[in-house]
């Protein structure tokens, strides 16, 4: 099994591609990415996995620590926000 196939990307909304990374002088060829075709109108809250698996990308990634905390923020909130939805979500994040 794909690791798409286990976070779902691929339900019609999601275009895969493939793109050339270049970072501190190295060359990442074949590196997959996604379109987004079909923008939903509220954002789909990710599960716990698939939570973990963005913020080790980000960091991995060496995103700024500001960055990765308010995108922590971000997922965290719309997580809590789907059991309590009342909850004011602000899109700061984006």
């Amino acid at each position: 099994m794909r690791i798409s196939d286990q976070i779902g990307i691929h339900l019609g909304s999601d275009k895969p591609e493939q793109v050339k990374v270049f970072c501190k002088g190295q060359v990442y060829t074949h590196v997959r990415t996604y379109t987004v075709i079909n923008k939903l109108q509220q954002e789909l809250v990710a599960n716990g996995w698939y939570f973990d698996v963005v913020m080790r990308g980000a960091i991995t990634c060496g995103l700024t620590e500001e960055y990765c905390w308010r995108l922590f923020e971000h997922m965290y909130r719309l997580q809590k926000y789907q059991f309590q939805p009342n909850l004011q979500l602000e899109s700061k994040y984006y």
